[in-house]
Order: C-alpha cells, then sequence, then structure tokens
C-alpha cells in the first residue's frame, strides 16, 4: 500500500489509465469515532436510511440530506444539506473548525484541510465519484478513481 500511495503522490505515472471502484463501508460507532477525532465540538451522528443523517450537538437536533453524487476531482469538499436554517445558524456558532464551512442550509467540508487527511490530500484528486447511501446504521461510500 505504501508504494502505491508514493507512486500516486509522484504524479502517478505508471498508474495512467487504471481504474478503481469500490465501497466503504462506515458504521455509526466508526463513523462518530470519526467525527470526534476531528473536531472537540462533541457533535454524533444517527445513520438514518435515505440518505440522512441526525446530527446531534447537545440540546439541538438537526436532519442532514447526504448528496447522492460528488466528484471530488473537481474540488476536495463534500457539501450537505441541513433540515433546518435556525440549526445551520446554531452549528456555524458551535462549530469553528477551519474545514466545515457553513452557508444557509448547506454545510461544506474542506477534505484537503481535515487534520486527519493532511499530506495526503492530493490523492483527492483522482477520486472521480463518491455516491453516499444509508441503511439503518451504515454509511456507504460507493467510489470510482481513475488516474488519467
Amino acid at each position: 500500500m505504501t508504494a502505491l500511495i508514493r507512486e500516486l503522490e509522484s504524479g502517478a505515472a505508471r498508474l495512467r489509465g487504471t481504474t478503481l471502484d469500490g465501497t466503504i463501508r462506515l458504521a455509526e460507532p466508526a463513523l462518530n469515532q470519526l467525527l470526534a477525532s476531528a473536531t472537540s465540538a462533541g457533535l454524533t451522528l444517527a445513520v438514518l436510511p435515505g440518505n440522512r443523517l441526525a446530527a446531534r450537538l447537545g440540546m439541538l437536533h438537526a436532519t442532514v440530506m447526504l448528496p447522492p453524487i460528488s466528484d471530488l476531482s473537481r474540488s476536495p469538499e463534500l457539501t450537505f444539506s441541513l433540515a433546518s436554517i435556525a440549526i445551520a445558524w446554531a452549528l456555524k456558532q458551535v462549530l469553528k473548525q477551519p474545514f466545515i464551512h457553513i452557508h444557509g442550509r448547506s454545510v461544506t467540508i474542506d477534505l484537503a484541510e481535515v487534520p486527519a487527511l493532511r499530506g495526503h490530500h492530493h490523492l483527492l484528486r483522482f477520486i472521480r465519484r463518491v455516491e453516499l447511501s444509508t441503511e439503518p446504521g451504515v454509511v456507504a461510500a460507493h467510489f470510482h478513481v481513475a488516474v488519467a
């Protein structure tokens, strides 16, 4: 795996034309552990069906609608919508991480700035498509990687 990452980091000349499709499934506890490592705000998520998450921050509760498809090769950002602009405003007051941007009901996470991904942000350009889907307790990220 280290050799593959080194090749991608060096421009991936030997991998041109390579494609990869896969799925990463994150169970709710793992998702909340990742979230806890990225922020100290105390935000937790419950995974719901229909591409929705229930976000909880203290007494605040919000429904999050996940985007069906994202193209990270154009921009290393994931944007999703909150069901309530009031909740978005409240989250904006407490979530002060520089990689989270809240505008109206939209929340954008700049993956290139997430501390856990630092050092690997340039690899995001190879991810052409991410499709998110949910079932109770699990978020699945189906991805297509292409080295052009």
